[in-house]
């Protein structure tokens, strides 16, 4: 993302200039007008159906802009609505389907909290009062889950591994019996609903009003990008595969259902890369974790994410985080950019600063890891096959990927009772792989 700040003035010159050259000219007929568009490549999630926007809400704050001669409107068929503020510009629905492609890619450092200091030791973290619950919400997601909480457990955080088939509820009241103010975040790991993505996709808060999970997942998403080299990206809520639009994920709506109002909770949903090379996501998300507990409790729930909802302008957002409007184009240039300028509804946007330690400005001193392979040991075992044994459930017992495994008859489909299977198991620290190019 670039450093400089586009006003409105230069992001006209922009678009005069993406018009020049093109063989259609804008037509103006009955003060309808259409506009042309470019086509853009997909990249990551199947299109949206079209969406209605006849609930778009303008603020007063916008009527009395409009009233003093600011206010561009322009109505027609192709678009339902556009209003150009100078300089700010409020959310629209355009009733062509539109690709939700792009959403918080990378974050301009240059506008983070600064501190004397760049490393976050974890002792130095006041750990006693966080609970964090891994949910592993697929069996393919098992090994990124099981290294997240060897590093989590390695680090002191006190971390519960539950799968989709346990009762995430009746764990929580177990802990709340015992400690009712203790802070409880969820991290869900997925390893279906990203299916085809090329990109690791961190699902925080659909509810705006829902606590906040945002520091979090830039912390993750951050060290996704700019640490251990993975194609990382932020929505608000998970896809609805019946009409394509975002919506509440499943953890949320068990808590909200459950009455929990006040405990944390985010989706991770693995692309294939770290399905197949688990450790860098799974320490992307225990660093996370470490970066979190860093913050103060009121760092660590703030809203710096908001979903884009009817009715919001980049100037009120600006207004109500305490922000410029620069920083807010700054931050969210891709999606702004995508979207020519314009808000668009339920896309994430980032609306604060963000704290030096959730970002990499700030580096995690994490013991459970090495990039050193001479810190491995590699060691031979065999495991015996028992009844009711399968390929699978033997690898995820393991937590070794299948291709690991060396099976007696050759055939990975053919197992009895009473094989040995050799698998290698490695000792020492988690090997991990770090990149020394950030996003841009």
């Amino acid at each position: 993302m670039r450093d400089d700040d586009l006003g409105f003035a230069e992001i006209q010159k922009i678009f005069a200039q993406k018009e020049k050259g093109r063989t259609t000219e804008m037509e103006t007929q009955n003060n309808i007008i259409e506009f042309p568009y470019q086509k853009v490549e997909l990249k990551s999630e199947p299109e949206y159906e079209i969406m209605r926007a006849k609930n778009i809400k303008i603020t007063n704050k916008g009527k009395q802009t409009a009233a003093n001669g600011f206010l561009k409107l322009a109505i027609g068929v192709a678009i339902v609505g556009t209003i150009f503020f100078t300089g700010h510009k409020i959310v629209t629905e355009i009733s062509q389907p539109q690709q939700e492609n792009v959403g918080i890619v990378y974050m301009d450092e240059s506008y983070v909290d600064q501190h004397n200091q760049n490393v976050i030791n974890p002792a130095q973290c006041d750990l006693s009062n966080i609970t964090i619950i891994l949910r592993e919400s697929t069996g393919n997601v098992s090994p990124v889950v099981a290294t997240a909480n060897q590093e989590l457990d390695g680090l002191g955080v006190d971390t519960h591994v539950i799968d989709s088939n346990d009762d995430m509820i009746s764990l929580i009241n177990d802990i709340r019996s015992n400690d009712n103010d203790r802070e409880i975040i969820v991290v869900n790991v997925d390893g279906v609903s990203n299916k085809g993505n090329t990109q690791t996709v961190i699902m925080t808060n659909y509810s705006n009003t829902a606590k906040s999970a945002d520091a979090l997942a830039l912390a993750i998403h951050n060290g996704n990008e700019d640490i251990y080299g993975i194609s990382s990206d932020i929505r608000c809520g998970k896809k609805d595969l019946t009409n394509g639009r975002r919506t509440k994920t499943s953890v949320e709506t068990i808590l909200e259902e459950a009455g929990y109002k006040d405990i944390a909770c985010l989706t991770v949903a693995a692309n294939d890369v770290c399905l197949d090379n688990p450790n860098n996501l799974a320490t992307s998300i225990a660093e996370g974790v470490i970066r979190v507990a860093s913050l103060t409790e009121e760092e660590r729930y703030k809203d710096y994410i908001r979903r884009v909802e009817f009715g919001d302008t980049i100037s009120e957002l600006a207004e109500d985080n305490g922000v410029t409007s620069s920083y807010i184009e700054s931050a969210n240039r891709e999606v702004l950019d995508y979207y020519n300028g314009n808000l668009q509804y339920n896309t994430a946007m980032v609306i604060s600063y963000l704290p030096s330690q959730i970002t990499s400005e700030f580096n995690v001193n994490n013991k459970m890891v090495t990039t050193d392979p001479r810190d491995i040991t590699t060691k031979t075992s065999q495991y015996t096959v028992v009844e009711n044994d399968t390929v699978s459930s033997i690898a995820e017992k393991l937590g070794v990927g299948i291709s690991e495994l060396v099976i007696p008859s050759g055939d990975i489909d053919v197992i009895k009772i009473g094989d040995k299977i050799s698998y290698e198991k490695t000792e020492g620290p988690i090997l991990v792989t770090k990149t020394t190019e950030k996003v841009k």
